[in-house]
């Protein structure tokens, strides 16, 4: 071996050790993990949203002959045990009751098994036991059937004396603005007599193993259930089983897709958790 070469070597070795590479500071790794991780999470929901938006343009074409009012329509995930609201239309700054699927008869009866859940006349329904809500007041909606305005809101489009009373059998929401809260009476359409519920799932049966694998998705119930398409209306019979039903599960399996899309980069990805354990450890 020429002797040049191994003097080449040794100088450049030399130079490591006298000149070792710089170890960027924690606290500048950690601000560009924590603005890769922000600029991730903001490009999904963001996408999320938009497709949301699209969907809820399509419910206002879909009803918009139906009532002079239109339903709302909210999209709700599962996270761990409980359920979120992630948008909804119209918006409200509201403080959001999370509940979990025993909360609620649509959701309870739909993790049971049903493939959807439809009830178009709630005050009759709270009455006879066949609809359980964490913001009603059963006493008073057993109250208003017995009342004159029973029958005298059912296809009201005014704001009236039965609007109100109907009103009193919901419990009071906390509204956020800014930093601070107050509590108020919820707005009218938010009283809703007719209510829609349909899943966003996936057939299990139809799944490919190692995808069930990746999110661990039971099989025992046939299905996996990501979220709620949500839509509701303040008059009774405002619903049509077949046509509805068919146009919401149309709305929720294409929405499936962006949420499946979102939990693939984030709660299911082993990377975005390290990182999220790394930036817990480094104190962001």
């Amino acid at each position: 071996m020429h002797l040049e070469g191994i003097v080449g070597r040794n100088e450049e070795n030399i130079k490591k050790l006298t000149n070792p590479p710089l170890i960027p500071d924690k606290r500048v790794l950690g601000k560009k993990l924590a603005d890769s991780l922000s600029q991730l999470e903001q490009y999904l929901y963001s996408t999320f949203k938009d497709a949301c938006e699209v969907a809820f343009d399509y419910v206002a074409k879909f009803f918009k002959d139906r009532s002079f009012v239109l339903p709302r329509v909210c999209v709700k995930v599962i996270a761990g045990d409980q359920l979120v609201v992630l948008f909804r239309r119209p918006e409200l700054q509201i403080q959001s009751l999370n509940i979990s699927t025993d909360g609620n008869t649509a959701f309870e009866k739909i993790a049971a098994g049903a493939d959807y859940f439809i009830c178009n006349d709630i005050p009759e329904s709270v009455e006879n036991g066949g609809y359980q809500n964490v913001r009603l007041i059963k006493e008073k909606v057993l109250e208003f059937n017995k009342s004159d305005f029973r029958n005298s809101f059912l296809y009201d489009d005014e704001i009236d004396d039965a609007s109100r009373a109907w009103r009193e059998c919901w419990k009071e929401i906390v509204v956020v603005e800014g930093n601070s809260q107050r509590t108020m009476q919820p707005p009218l359409d938010s009283c809703y007599k007719s209510i829609l519920v349909i899943p966003m799932s996936l057939e299990t049966g139809k799944l490919d193993e190692a995808f069930v694998s990746h999110f661990n998705i039971s099989t025992e119930s046939g299905r996996a259930i990501f979220g709620f398409v949500s839509f509701d209306h303040r008059h009774v019979d405002f619903f049509d089983e077949t046509l509805d039903v068919a146009f919401g599960y149309i709305l929720a399996d294409i929405l499936s897709l962006y949420l499946i899309q979102q939990l693939t980069y984030t709660q299911y990805s082993s990377i975005y958790y390290q990182a999220a354990t790394l930036l817990s450890h480094l104190g962001h």
